[in-house]
């Protein structure tokens, strides 16, 4: 089967992850996907779109098309498989007090209706797609496992809180400064920020970071807690994939996330990681955790490592698309009734 991965740019997360780093594994299933920048102008689209005949299933990811890429994808014939790991018939910020967008929500719209199938990161983001019977698997980002691991045993001096991100989200860490403030009171801790901004914070100690693809798995495996905050009042939040849980989980360090969206589904509180929900604030949950032994935490880290390799890999992953993609190039009554039901 040859699939060709249309995406906005390697430099882009969401590309690089859920398409680029998946091709060499879809390869071992007997899928060869070859990718190519989502074209800057509509005469290179519409050479793309006459180039997908040569293709048996096209996999766009995660753009929402104007009226013009819109008419020259309707005369692509090949099957399109739309991408989507962000709630993205959302706005990320209010405006007005809202959340809702018409022009996003009608390209959203537009582009699944386009679409053969859709493939989504988590089951929050499928239930977005607003046509009922629209074949979707859910598929969540795939997390490396070959990375360095977190070893408890040697761990010492103060308590390392980190988090990992873009400079656009640091907004969602600053949320919690005034519980991590309180908390210092009664633990001594360091604030690991890996991100390409900074994060001030004066009544907290804060390490800032450099990101870099090469370095954040070394950086990640330092920390002895993973933090993960969402605003729950936020219908973009809420479709976030948590990706920093499934890195730290990755690594073996322990996880602690806002019981938010796919959080609340691959956390269970106190088993494989602690989740944030209730009264039970930031302050609180952490103030718990950080009183036990580091080999408590072992624990913990060791469980979510265990749940990423079972759940979470590229191979686990490679697996369920080529079914699926398999399934939609086949006749559309077999695609329908083999690819209706979300997939995890």
């Amino acid at each position: 089967m040859k699939v060709l991965g249309v995406i906005q740019g390697e430099q882009m997360a969401s590309s690089r992850i859920r398409l680029v780093d998946m091709a060499p594994h879809l390869a071992g299933h007997g899928v060869t996907c070859e990718i190519e920048t989502y074209p800057a102008s509509l005469t290179a689209l519409a050479r793309l779109v006459r180039r997908t005949a040569l293709y048996d299933l096209v996999w766009l990811q995660k753009k929402l098309p104007g009226i013009g890429d819109t008419l020259h994808w309707r005369y692509c014939r090949t099957p399109v498989v739309f991408d989507f790991d962000d709630a993205i018939c959302f706005r990320k910020e209010p405006k007005g007090g809202s959340y809702r967008s018409v022009t996003r929500e009608r390209r959203f719209r537009r582009m699944t209706g386009l679409a053969s199938a859709v493939t989504c990161g988590n089951r929050y983001l499928a239930g977005l797609v607003p046509q009922a019977d629209k074949p979707v698997l859910v598929y969540p980002s795939p997390v490396p496992l070959d990375v360095p691991r977190k070893d408890y045993r040697t761990a010492q001096g103060p308590w390392v809180l980190g988090w990992v991100g873009g400079k656009g989200n640091l907004p969602s860490l600053e949320r919690i400064l005034p519980e991590l403030e309180e908390l210092h009171k009664h633990h001594d801790f360091l604030l690991c920020v890996v991100s390409d901004g900074q994060l001030s914070a004066p009544g907290i100690p804060v390490e800032n970071l450099a990101w870099s693809l090469e370095g954040q798995s070394t950086l990640i495996a330092q920390f002895d807690v993973g933090l993960m905050p969402l605003d729950g009042d936020s219908l973009f939040d809420k479709g976030k994939c948590s990706y920093k849980v499934l890195q730290y989980m990755a690594a073996g360090v322990v996880s602690v996330a806002d019981a938010v969206g796919m959080n609340a589904e691959i956390l269970q509180d106190g088993e494989n990681g602690c989740l944030v929900s209730g009264p039970r604030g930031w302050a609180r949950v952490l103030d718990e955790l950080l009183g036990e032994d580091r080999m408590c935490l072992a624990r913990l880290g060791e469980a979510g490592r265990v749940d990423a390799e079972r759940v979470f890999s590229y191979e686990h992953a490679a697996t369920a698309l080529a079914e699926f993609f398999r399934a939609i190039i086949e006749p559309h009554g077999r695609s329908r009734e083999l690819a209706s039901t979300p997939v995890s």
